[in-house]
């Protein structure tokens, strides 16, 4: 169901950017590795999976980092990181108001920053 929702809204890059912007260089300096070890751990196996390329998840700040996430959390994580890595110009409105519903702002932006790194490495 959720994969299914992520097919069809088309909505450009530059209006995800506008969505996920962070106003200040604090607030992204915060936001640094707010993300599960687990989770990135699970989108970091899906951009090898397609696009061959290893990735290594840093090991800065792991016990901030070692917070349990629901497995819905990687679900959604995971379906993300495909949908980006797809055609990230089909990300709509509708798919970032179901990531708010699990992540904050902040942790949106990191997974999209993360997902963006890793795959242009």
């Amino acid at each position: 169901m959720l994969l299914f929702l992520f097919l069809f809204y088309p909505y450009t890059s530059n209006d995800i950017n506008d969505k996920l912007a962070v106003s200040t260089s604090d607030a992204m300096s915060a936001a640094v590795y707010m993300l599960p070890v687990s989770l990135l751990t699970a989108v970091a196996e899906i951009i090898k999976q397609r696009t061959g390329k290893s990735i290594r998840i840093s090991d800065t700040n792991t016990v901030l980092r070692q917070q349990p996430c629901a497995a819905s959390e990687i679900a959604l994580a995971v379906a993300y990181a495909n949908l980006v890595l797809d055609d990230p110009e089909t990300v709509t409105q509708h798919h970032l108001k179901m990531l708010r519903s699990h992540f904050s702002i902040e942790q949106i932006h990191e997974l999209t920053r993360f997902i963006k790194e890793k795959t242009s490495e």
